[in-house]
């Protein structure tokens, strides 16, 4: 049976026909629906790549818009959060916020620590193992002591499901989203598909650029911190003093096994700030720095402050009346 022939001057109008192949292929009739059926095929194992990156099962919303909403926390929760933190206070990189929820828009946060657990002697395998992850597009085999979550390994997670959504399946594994139209197979391209693959583009390229800030953001402020540990490292220790900072950390590593972490009120955080802590201490501990800030605001002494030692006396009591309930730390 004859297959038809193609007149020079139809050619231009048959350009992009579906059915084109099993005209212009050479072989049986079979061969050439066989070659029809195989190019549909193709471009259907394109579109259902593209839905498999694209969506999530159950939910009418994208996974790229999906992966935004929680780039945007991760972004409130670095502008609310790195600013206030000090690399000579590193226990407060290692905790969690002590509310999701700051501002006078209540601005929602992320609750976790900067931080995983990682001894400041691995401080150089930390880093390196963080910008490796980065670069790799990797959350797996980080190089924190524990597996609690972290500000670093949410930042390394959203990263590594940005790379998943930008890669296709097999059998188009070697086109990315984030360079298409531009690196669209012929056989793939429609004006329509060009058209949805540059907004799907634009929308990837945005979230890659605000998570590369996020990371260049984290990575800036806990540089700070590294280089504090490295110089700690490397300065001579004093024996006794050496002794009684370990003895009071391993105290609140005591503590903090025995009770979970409570939640601080505002008054105890403002308490706490006052009276110089990171976190409410033993009442040993409390009474000593009470005392001693005494000595300097005391109205009746030169330089002494009434207002200083009546939120002194408040801070304190505050802080005592936490520790008689029992829910210190």
């Amino acid at each position: 049976m004859a297959k038809g022939n193609i007149h020079p001057a139809d050619s231009d109008l048959l350009a992009g026909d579906w059915f084109l192949p099993a005209i212009t292929c050479d072989g049986s009739v079979g061969d050439s629906l066989g070659s029809v059926l195989d190019e549909l095929e193709r471009k259907s194992a394109f579109a259902r790549g593209l839905r498999q990156n694209l969506t999530t099962a159950g939910s009418k919303v994208d996974r790229v818009t999906l992966l935004v909403q929680r780039i945007k926390l991760l972004e409130t929760t670095l502008r609310f959060r790195l600013g206030i933190l000090l690399p000579e206070r590193p226990q407060a990189w290692f905790r969690a916020p002590a509310t999701t929820s700051t501002g006078p828009f209540q601005a929602t946060l992320i609750g976790e620590p900067v931080f995983a657990a990682y001894a400041a002697a691995d401080v150089d395998m930390l880093q390196q193992g963080l910008e490796t992850a980065w670069l790799e597009r990797r959350c797996t085999g980080l190089p924190f002591a524990g597996h609690g979550a972290s500000l670093w390994t949410t930042l390394l997670e959203l990263n590594a499901r940005l790379e998943e959504v930008v890669c296709l399946p097999a059998p188009f594994a070697s086109l990315r989203l984030d360079e298409m139209p531009a690196t669209l197979p012929p056989d793939l391209a429609s004006r329509a598909l060009n058209a949805f693959l540059l907004n799907v583009r634009s929308e990837i390229v945005a979230a890659q650029e605000r998570l590369t800030a996020c990371y260049s953001q984290l990575h800036e402020t806990s540089a700070k911190l590294w280089q504090l540990q490295r110089e700690q490292l490397k300065a001579p220790r004093s024996g006794a003093r050496h002794q009684a900072a370990e003895e009071l950390r391993a105290e609140f590593r005591r503590r903090r096994s025995v009770a979970p972490r409570p939640l601080l009120s505002a008054a105890d955080t403002r308490a706490l700030e006052f009276m110089g802590f990171d976190e409410l201490p033993p009442a040993e501990v409390l009474r000593q720095r009470y005392l001693q800030l005494a000595r300097k605001l005391h109205p009746d002494l030169q330089g002494g402050s009434d207002l200083g030692f009546k939120t002194l006396a408040s801070a304190y009591a505050q802080l005592s009346s936490r520790l008689d309930k029992g829910q210190g730390i």
